[in-house]
């Protein structure tokens, strides 16, 4: 039976088998539990790397278990000197650092004309640019979320979320949604972590474009036609219109519940947006790209809506929505995003 079982169970009973049989071989080891040698090797090994093993001096061959107390001496206490040690110099590192960071961004905040915009077309200095404002802001980070695939407003680090623990050290977050965010199950997950850590999150009907606004003195934005582009403006008179912008928004825009799925009580506002679209004839797809759905769910949408109104196509549909009112409820919908638009 001994021979079936795995080497670290093996090893485990080897060492309890020594705690009361000191000084005996390792064929004495062998012969005890029948098992081949290079087995019993692999489990002494073992022991001797944990130091919960050792042979007489005066007697090689000669095995001794040892107290996990002693071991943990051995070898876990000069470890966690080093690691105490690395803390050290980190913090060291940390705090020289710190003083040029200051002197960096108040330069930065002094709106100098060369630094009013500075352009990024690498992704990991785009992202190492947004983590350093965040990572140092004071007051607020408002931030736009426009698809499924880019909900959350930073990276995880680890098994940290950085966002998390930004709402946790008192920073105000805000982040704006489109209303079809609401019927994703790993948006509304990730809302419910932020809104739990004290984040306020809302839906609208259309935002076409990501922004994010650093304590009203920085906004990263896309730069059209080039995907991976961000432009990382620090002019105050243009932050301060994008902030504007992004109030005027955030005051029309929803509550995001988490607790409900489905579209709730925006369903409405949806339609009343898809309506909008139709009339000014856009195509499916573009429809589909500006409320932040597939143009599968889009087309679903549409047909719907056509037989509520009983249209024959889609342009009578919005014509027919526009002459009884129903786009009225909402306000127009090609005006409803207020920012990037």
């Amino acid at each position: 039976m001994t021979g079936m079982i795995p080497d670290d169970a093996l090893a485990w009973l080897i060492y309890e088998w020594l705690l009361t049989h000191q000084g005996v071989s390792a064929a004495a080891v062998a012969a005890r539990f029948g098992v081949p040698f290079d087995r019993v090797y692999r489990a002494l090994r073992a022991l001797r790397d944990l130091r919960l093993l050792r042979e007489q001096d005066d007697g090689p061959g000669r095995l001794f278990a040892v107290s996990p107390n002693e071991a943990q001496a051995e070898l876990v206490l000069p470890l966690e000197q080093v690691i105490t040690a690395t803390k050290r110099e980190l913090a060291v590192i940390h705090d020289r650092l710190r003083s040029f960071a200051d002197s960096f961004h108040s330069v930065r905040r002094a709106g100098r004309g060369d630094d009013a915009v500075v352009f990024s077309r690498d992704p990991e200095q785009s992202r190492l640019l947004l983590d350093d404002a965040a990572d140092n802001s004071k007051a607020e980070v408002s931030v736009i979320r426009t698809g499924v695939d880019n909900y959350g407003v930073r990276a995880p680090k680890g098994n940290a979320d950085p966002d998390v623990e930004l709402v946790r050290r008192g920073v105000r977050l805000r982040a704006l949604y489109r209303h079809t965010a609401r019927t994703n199950v790993e948006v509304r997950d990730y809302v419910r972590e932020l809104v739990g850590a004290g984040a306020q999150c809302r839906t609208t009907n259309e935002l076409t474009d990501r922004l994010t606004i650093v304590d009203r003195e920085v906004a990263f934005i896309p730069v059209q036609g080039e995907s991976q582009a961000v432009a990382v403006v620090y002019e105050p008179v243009i932050v301060e219109y994008l902030t504007r912008l992004y109030d005027h928004t955030w005051a029309a825009a929803d509550e995001f519940t988490v607790d409900a799925a489905g579209y709730g009580e925006t369903l409405d506002k949806v339609r009343s947006t898809i309506l909008g679209l139709l009339g000014a004839g856009l195509k499916d797809d573009v429809i589909a790209r500006r409320i932040g759905v597939s143009t599968r769910t889009c087309r679903r949408h549409i047909s719907a809506i056509m037989q509520e109104l009983r249209a024959a196509s889609r342009f009578q549909a919005g014509v027919v929505a526009a002459r009884s009112g129903l786009m009225d409820r909402t306000g127009p919908a090609h005006h409803s995003s207020g920012v990037m638009e």
